[in-house]
């Protein structure tokens, strides 16, 4: 309801009939004949200010990380989605020449498209390792300092096998920090099963196989 009355303030509701403003839009014969022209017809190229543009933009993108290292922020595909997108603007305009207000329009749409699917929660920075893992670069290096932790632990144990309860409540001795982590820990340990480093079983306890110590 508060929310309703807020949007109200700023809403004026039409009048009983009134369609509201009238948008002029294209025929869907037009705009297919229009796209089908465009595609067969039209092949833009990029010109030396489109190509700037491309390499200043690439460069930009590369720094929205920061300092943080661990942060991808930019791949030569992302560079490559500019160029085609700038092209398809270009072409949209009917025009023989890719130009820099083509590399613009692309690099807002890249731009948007990644602040919505790769933004770190944790940092704010677009980090593409959400896209390509899952995790981002950040995550990705705080599990790997727990997995650090988990093969000193291990290393301390002579047993081959090693339930998780176990090592859980070694951890929390060795560190009382490392407590309220445990969810990351088990990412931690997944993360070790994947590298080949060791064996994780099944069930409401795991045991851990040590494989490479």
């Amino acid at each position: 309801q508060l929310a309703r009355h807020l949007v109200s303030l700023f809403y004026e509701e039409p009048a009983p009939g009134d369609k509201g403003p009238q948008t002029d839009l294209i025929p869907t014969d037009l705009l297919t004949d229009y796209i089908s022209y465009a595609r067969a017809k039209v092949f833009p190229v990029l010109t030396d200010e489109a190509v700037n543009e491309l390499v200043a933009c690439y460069g930009e993108m590369r720094k929205m990380g920061g300092a943080n290292r661990n942060t991808v922020t930019a791949t030569p595909r992302q560079l490559e989605s500019i160029i085609r997108l700038s092209e398809a603007h270009a072409r949209m305009r009917f025009s023989a020449k890719v130009e820099p207000l083509d590399v613009a329009e692309a690099k807002r749409l890249v731009k948007s498209a990644l602040q919505q699917t790769a933004t770190d929660p944790t940092t704010g920075a677009i980090d593409l390792q959400l896209l390509m893992t899952g995790r981002s670069g950040t995550e990705q290096q705080a599990l790997k300092e727990i997995g650090i932790k988990i093969t000193q632990w291990l290393s301390d144990h002579p047993a081959t096998t090693v339930k998780c309860s176990e090592l859980f409540e070694g951890l929390a001795r060795q560190d009382p920090e490392m407590a309220p982590l445990m969810s990351q820990v088990r990412d931690a340990l997944t993360m070790m099963v994947d590298e080949g480093t060791i064996g994780l079983s099944h069930g409401a306890d795991p045991i851990i196989r040590r494989l490479v110590i």
